[in-house]
């Protein structure tokens, strides 16, 4: 009998031990999310799909506080181009997210960044499923009005 306890004592032990490790850190290497709370992320590239296509390098300096989003306390808000959007997300297992229909502010765009409508960036974040940190680039995989793949990539200002 004493036996038995003892191997479920060091079980137990070798269990919680496995369980346990950096914070922050998903046992695959990928760092938690709360890694990514907090922080205003830029939308730099859009990736996927048939003509999908979206970059910041070449976009006019007019634009570039537009397409951003910061995750706190289970809210994700930023800015489209020119609206402000504020919606709930739930965080899954195994880096799954979903982002649901928000609230954004009504203001009528002049002009929009070429490649991706303002109207076309709120559609890819309701239809998120999963993210991914990679090489310091927060990725946001999520699927165009047709199905198809889609990568939202974003990086912190001055990265």
């Amino acid at each position: 009998m004493r036996i038995g306890a003892s191997f479920v004592m060091i079980s137990l032990g070798v269990l919680l031990s496995a369980c346990m490790g950096t914070p922050g850190v998903v046992k695959t290497g990928v760092p938690g999310f709360e890694t990514v709370m907090g922080k205003e992320w830029h939308l730099v590239e859009l990736r996927g799909g048939t003509g999908i296509g979206f970059s910041r390098d070449p976009i006019d300096p007019e634009f570039t506080g537009v397409y951003t989003l910061e995750f706190q306390d289970g809210m994700v808000f930023g800015r489209g181009a020119p609206n402000i959007f504020r919606a709930s997300f739930e965080q899954g297992r195994d880096q799954s997210l979903g982002i649901k229909p928000g609230a954004t502010t009504l203001m009528a765009p002049f002009r929009e960044p070429e490649g991706l409508t303002e109207r076309d960036y709120f559609g890819y974040l309701e239809r998120v499923y999963r993210w991914n940190i990679s090489d310091g680039a927060l990725e946001l995989y999520t699927k165009n009005d047709r199905g198809e793949d889609a990568v939202l990539v974003y990086r912190l200002p001055g990265s």
